[in-house]
């Protein structure tokens, strides 16, 4: 290995790092995973994944390697990233993993994989546990901040009608939407996670039963996920740290934990933005493989031509997830003609894909990232549909009243999903102007419907107060009145 220098980032290494005196060191850790590119007889085959050693059997640092600290971090000091730099360490071809990809004795390479590039991509897609880890974090941390915002807000008074402080803020209409929106968005992902863990655990238990378009789905569903639930959880705290104040400011209320959290997870297993453009061509890569001609006239049709009244649409669970598929199905067709078109030009100019480099980066690069989201959200929303219909199945009374609380919850989700890609959903004439105006004003009607339920939903997730922490999760004000005594 020749010399290079490199920084590590969680996708590569499991490490913490630790001061000592002016030496900084990659605490006790042996070994790294390190993906360099696979150069056998001249011939490079791509990159693979190779395990290199760090230290000497005695803890000392190996030959030819130096580490080093890449300074302190936004919030969380521990996330594992650093410099290495390795000046001609050899690393035995016994190291290589070799799953999908063997060198013989002789330098004789052999891959179960036949393009360069989808072998980097084969290793880069272990990382699912990682990314299904960072979802559940992320969704830990979401919650807790909406436990103690929404409790917060539920016992603060603030002015009512009399003119005195004796009405809870939750019952302002901007506080009420802004929580609840936040809510029933973490409900819709906590599901979509509990569906990717089952369907994870599934493929990964019982290959032979699943094909590999279920693997790649997989896949796809995982990175989009990680990306819109860090996403999410970082807006969660940020939002509920101003809607509770000054209290809200506090570490001890740990918004600000939360927030730094998040930010690492957007980085951490693929970024956020790449991971969505891999979401994106991955969908219009299988696209494109199943559509025929007729296929591809009645899918323009149904989502170019029809049109579903809102206001009906909007009552039910049931019914509003139509809305997020024409926008999903509006923007893959729009993109897959785009992009083929720039192949087409490409070929006909003999030009080395720069259109193709063009539209993906340039023209196209903004809806590229609005339908991972879409493809996003109408899978959150179809796995509460399909709750929704176990609880309504099932015989118990309660089961039955919280399949009515899921469903008042989906269609919020549904609706701010719509709110926040509003002006798409206008210009591309899936509602009206009209109908636009009136989206807000639903939203905030179901947010009251379901108000007095909000202690619930939130001790559903089922916290314990010596794990939540947060003062203002609980009785905040005889906190703080004997804090200021001492």
């Amino acid at each position: 290995m020749k010399s290079q220098q490199i920084v590590s980032s969680s996708i590569l290494l499991r490490l913490k790092l630790k001061s000592t005196g002016s030496q900084m060191e990659l605490g006790l850790r042996t070994f790294v995973l390190f993906l360099p590119s696979s150069i056998s007889k001249k011939k490079n085959h791509g990159i693979h994944a190779f395990v290199v050693p760090l230290r000497n059997e005695d803890g000392s640092v190996a030959e030819g390697v130096q580490l080093f600290d890449i300074g302190d971090k936004f919030g969380l000091d521990g996330i594992d990233a650093a410099r290495m730099i390795f000046n001609n360490v050899r690393v035995p071809r016994v190291n290589l993993l070799n799953r999908f990809s063997q060198v013989e004795a002789g330098g004789a390479f052999t891959s179960s994989i036949a393009k360069e590039r989808d072998r980097f991509l084969k290793v880069a897609d272990q990382l699912l546990t990682g990314r299904l880890c960072i979802v559940t974090s992320c969704l830990a941390g979401t919650k807790a901040c909406l436990v103690a915002a929404i409790k917060y807000s539920i016992g603060r008074l603030g002015v009512g009608p009399t003119g005195e402080s004796d009405t809870p803020i939750i019952n302002n209409a901007f506080q009420l939407k802004t929580l609840v929106t936040l809510l029933a968005r973490t409900y819709a992902f906590v599901l979509a996670a509990n569906y990717c863990k089952e369907f994870y655990t599934s493929v990964s238990l019982d290959p032979a039963s699943h094909t590999a378009e279920d693997s790649q789905r997989l896949v796809t569903l995982i990175c989009a996920l990680k990306a819109m639930v860090s996403w999410h959880t970082s807006e969660t705290g940020n939002i509920c740290r101003e809607r509770t104040g000054g209290l809200g400011f506090l570490l001890e209320n740990l918004f600000a934990d939360t927030v730094a959290a998040a930010h690492g997870a957007m980085t951490a297993e693929g970024d956020n933005v790449v991971l969505m453009q891999k979401v994106t061509k991955d969908r219009i890569t299988d696209f494109g493989r199943k559509m025929t001609m007729s296929k591809y006239l009645r899918f323009k049709f149904n989502n170019f031509f029809q049109s579903d009244p809102l206001d009906q649409f909007s009552r039910s669970i049931e019914t509003l997830p139509v809305f997020l598929v024409r926008r999903e199905n509006n923007l893959l067709l729009s993109l897959s003609t785009a992009l083929s078109n720039a192949r087409s030009k490409d070929k006909a100019l003999k030009k080395n894909g720069e259109e193709m480099y063009n539209v993906w980066t340039k023209e196209c690069a903004g809806d590229i990232q609005r339908h991972g989201k879409a493809y996003a959200e109408r899978v959150a929303i179809e796995v509460m549909n399909q709750q929704y219909h176990a609880f309504k199945s099932a015989e118990s009374g309660q089961t039955h009243a919280n399949a009515e609380l899921l469903s008042k919850l989906g269609v919020i989700f549904g609706l701010d999903c719509i709110e926040r890609d509003l002006g798409f959903y206008v210009s591309q004439k899936i509602l009206t102007p009209q109908e636009g105006r009136l989206v807000s004003s639903l939203i905030e009607k179901h947010c009251f419907d379901i108000k007095d339920k909000l202690n619930e939903l939130v001790d559903a997730f089922d916290i314990p107060d010596y794990l939540l922490g947060a003062p203002i999760a609980g009785d905040w004000m005889s906190y703080y009145s004997a804090a200021s005594k001492q």
